[in-house]
């Protein structure tokens, strides 16, 4: 049913857009819109997943410390809240997928209590802090992978 609709909505529209607006407008607004969602997008997820340990399979984690290791939360704020959707509580929404955004706030409290009490890190930082992280992760990855290369061309 999800799928269908999904596929209904964007014929739909496809079929307004195309219908009702002059061509090629259609077309510029449909290619700027993705390009904008696609950038909103890369701003929402990046700073809670980039910068955070890669796990392997075999890493030997419980489901709990597996979640809460490989992401970080983004400090709430009037701001953040909105801007995020409320996956600025990126932990929580990883511990409780299904859960509505709306209780992620709560569920927060509890999360760090439980984190407190069995001494697992809980990453929370500001945006600009998070980009800066994800900037040093990959600069880090970056003269290892060309250290790498110049070794192996060698």
């Amino acid at each position: 049913m999800e799928s269908a609709l999904f596929l209904a909505h964007h014929f739909a529209i496809a079929y307004l857009f195309l219908h009702f607006i002059p061509s090629p407008q259609p077309l510029y607004f449909l290619i700027a819109y993705h390009a904008l969602f696609g950038i909103y997008m890369g701003l929402i997820f990046s700073p809670n997943h980039l910068g955070m340990p890669i796990l392997s399979p075999e890493n030997g984690l419980d489901y709990i410390h597996e979640q809460i290791s490989t992401t970080r939360n983004i400090t709430p704020g009037i701001f953040n809240n909105i801007f995020y959707g409320g996956l600025n509580y990126q932990i929580e929404h990883h511990l409780f997928p299904t859960m509505p955004r709306t209780n992620l706030k709560k569920a927060r409290v509890l999360v760090q209590e439980f984190c407190r009490e069995n001494a697992i890190t809980y990453d929370e930082t500001g945006t600009l802090q998070a980009f800066k992280e994800i900037l040093q992760q990959l600069g880090e990855v970056s003269h290892i992978s060309l250290a790498t290369h110049l070794i192996s061309d060698l």
